[in-house]
């Protein structure tokens, strides 16, 4: 009977309120915290830090099933596969969106960008790896894709209907980015993150996901380490506040390198949902035309409305 007791103890599921508690809390944590402030990155690491402790604490004070609120298991290479390719897809799809909020808000994407710049650039080469790949890939993956995303599926039509936790999930993770100008982003990276988690029941993946997309910054503060920060920031603002038109220019280039993106997203799709044993015969199965059609056609439209751009930027350059 008392083994019993604690067997339902233990899987009790979350509640809403449960992950919105964690909301607050990783709130507090993330934009009042005086560790930012005072201790500068390091701080942001230890803030990191006290997210993933929020996360266990929470989902282990409702009495939650650590293993279903946070799941993870040995990876398999084809779901790590389409893990990169999803990501890959993922990045063309965030360059676009980056791109069109430089031509609309050219001045306040400089900046973001230099402070963030200015920012990694005040540790180390291996403190940057810790603090912007390593733990956000864990702690906040813990809080918004662990206990955050479950606590939503508690309600019987969030189960059955998973696109509406998973976009809810992506828009609060974008929002948590508090500058609107990554919010469009970021928004983005976490639906899919959302999604990783809840069709292969596996945190390892969004996890990975997360480090990949973070890993980029580190290479581009190494790209960008022997410029100084000054010079950096005035560079950054007068390129994005008077050459709207190059990089425009440039919307329209990953426009024409996202008509690739319907056929990743697919093959991403393919491999994550490919289980030993239980693996489709062909990519594209038989009696279905209408797949590689309409791939064939949103690469197109893609492609076309690339062209459309340069054109345009090119016609304003002149």
């Amino acid at each position: 009977m008392e083994e019993q007791s604690r067997t339902n103890q233990t899987n009790r599921q979350l509640h809403i309120y449960h992950g919105i508690l964690g909301l607050i809390i990783a709130g507090i944590i993330i934009f009042l915290s005086p560790l930012g402030s005072v201790l500068g990155l390091y701080g942001t690491g230890v803030n990191e830090l006290l997210l993933f402790a929020c996360a266990i604490l929470i989902a282990k004070t409702a009495g939650a099933d650590l293993e279903k609120v946070f799941p993870l298991q040995t990876p398999t290479f084809r779901q790590t596969a389409g893990t990169v390719i999803l990501w890959i897809a993922s990045m063309i799809l965030m360059t676009v969106a980056t791109l069109i909020m430089t031509v609309l808000f050219p001045t306040e994407v400089g900046e973001v960008s230099s402070g963030l710049m200015s920012a990694f650039l005040s540790v180390p080469l291996e403190m940057r790896i810790l603090i912007i790949v390593i733990l956000p890939a864990i702690c906040e993956e813990m809080i918004f894709r662990g206990l955050f995303l479950h606590s939503l599926l508690r309600p019987k039509i969030m189960r059955q209907r998973k696109w509406i936790p998973i976009i809810i999930s992506g828009l609060v993770f974008g929002a948590f980015h508090g500058n609107p100008v990554r919010m469009v982003p970021t928004a983005f990276l976490g639906i899919m993150m959302a999604y990783l988690v809840l069709e292969t029941d596996n945190m390892f993946y969004n996890m990975l996901f997360h480090g990949i997309n973070n890993g980029i910054s580190i290479l581009s503060t190494i790209a960008v380490g022997a410029i100084p920060q000054e010079s950096e920031t005035l560079q950054l603002t007068e390129i994005t506040a008077t050459g709207r038109e190059y990089v425009l220019f440039s919307v329209g280039i990953y426009l024409c390198f996202a008509a690739v993106v319907p056929f990743l997203i697919y093959l991403g799709r393919y491999l994550i949902h490919c289980k030993a044993g239980e693996e489709r015969k062909k990519l594209f199965p038989k009696g279905n035309p209408w797949i590689p059609l309409m791939l064939l056609g949103i690469s197109a439209l893609l492609f076309v409305a690339g062209l459309v751009v340069m054109i345009g930027a090119v016609g304003n350059m002149i």
